[in-house]
């Protein structure tokens, strides 16, 4: 421990039963020893804050509970536990997490190393021997993976720069995120991450991807996301919309902020006919543009916003988009769209 920087791994719970006993059980094996946890629940209205709170009181480890009076997202949730943290690195762990024993030591040996790594994210496996992508990649229309869930081949098994994590357990330093601001609280959920990354990136500092450190996910956000029916899911196509507009809106450069603008217009209105028409997704088109409709009435606030995130800027759009950038166009988008469902389907027979 004499040589292990103090590590905060920051649990984000909301209703968490059937996985967050896995989740901390696995996290008090690891062999990293120098580290605390925070348990931040978001409201929980089943019983998984007292089982986490009796696994942690049995064990030795330090650890802190904190109980939000409601849900207050993933963004807001983790900044709201990054306050507590004492650790020169910071986790953050979704609830469906387990963890190898080396997952941990892997990561800060990487940050460690290199000053101008700022976040680091390990293998996601799903199942017992499904792998995710190594991270999100940079587009016109938004953030997009590079693959989807595939048998694990070692064809992820080397470290590498990406844009952004996927979000399922990345660790941070701690100095570089409070530059930034840690997570935009606006960002309720989806694309918080990607928007971190961003930000990170515009002041020069670095995001990997190391392989060498395993997290099993048991995707419970897809399978519930699913399973709770149109409403669910109609939410989620509303924040992620509104979200990733807001997000290019905030980092981009004035330049490409106008062509971004033009652009993107016109491909997401090709977009709503082609759910409109093509695949009589009326309901996704409507939830789509009432996310429109929030960005219009939030200008202000995203100009505000924008002028924190400029004001700090020290890496030009051209070399981030040299590094991380993949034109889409609108083809590509229509065939993403085709695969979305046989993917998520696809996911649940994976982690079922």
């Amino acid at each position: 421990m004499m040589n292990e920087p103090l590590v905060s791994v920051i649990v984000l719970n909301y209703n968490g039963i059937e996985v967050i006993e896995s989740c901390i059980r696995s996290l008090l094996e690891t062999d990293y020893r120098n580290f605390e946890v925070i348990i931040v629940d978001n409201a929980s209205e089943d019983d998984s804050l007292a089982v986490a709170e009796s696994i942690l009181r049995q064990s030795k480890a330090k650890y802190m509970i904190i109980k939000n009076r409601k849900n207050e997202g993933y963004a807001k949730g983790f900044n709201i536990g990054s306050k507590f943290a004492r650790g020169k690195y910071i986790v953050f762990a979704n609830n469906d997490c387990k963890f190898s024993s080396e997952w941990l030591r892997e990561l800060i040996w990487e940050l460690e190393a290199d000053d101008q790594v700022a976040l680091v994210e390990g293998k996601i496996i799903l199942g017992k021997n499904y792998i995710t992508y190594p991270g999100n990649r940079l587009t016109t229309f938004g953030f997009y993976p590079y693959g989807f869930p595939e048998l694990d081949k070692g064809q992820w098994d080397h470290i590498d720069e990406i844009f952004s994590p996927i979000g399922v357990c990345p660790v941070g330093r701690r100095s570089a995120l409070e530059q930034v601001g840690y997570f935009d609280p606006i960002i309720f959920i989806q694309g918080e991450i990607e928007d971190l990354s961003w930000r990170l990136h515009l002041l020069g500092y670095k995001v990997k991807f190391v392989p060498k450190s395993r997290i099993y996910h048991q995707a419970r956000l897809a399978k519930h996301t699913m399973s709770y029916g149109l409403e669910t899911r109609l939410n989620a196509t509303f924040h992620a919309s509104k979200n990733y507009i807001y997000i290019f809106l905030k980092n981009l450069a004035l330049k490409n902020l106008i062509k971004f603008i033009f652009v993107s217009t016109l491909m997401r209105f090709m977009e709503l006919l082609y759910l409109m028409f093509l695949q009589n997704s009326g309901l996704i088109a409507l939830t789509k543009v009432k996310a429109y409709v929030w960005i219009l009435r939030n200008v202000r606030l995203i100009v505000n916003e924008r002028r924190k995130v400029q004001s700090r800027r020290k890496m030009p759009d051209a070399v981030i988009f040299r590094k991380f950038y993949v034109p889409l166009n609108i083809l590509r988008i229509f065939y993403v769209h085709s695969v979305t469902l046989k993917s998520i389907q696809q996911l649940l027979k994976i982690c079922v």
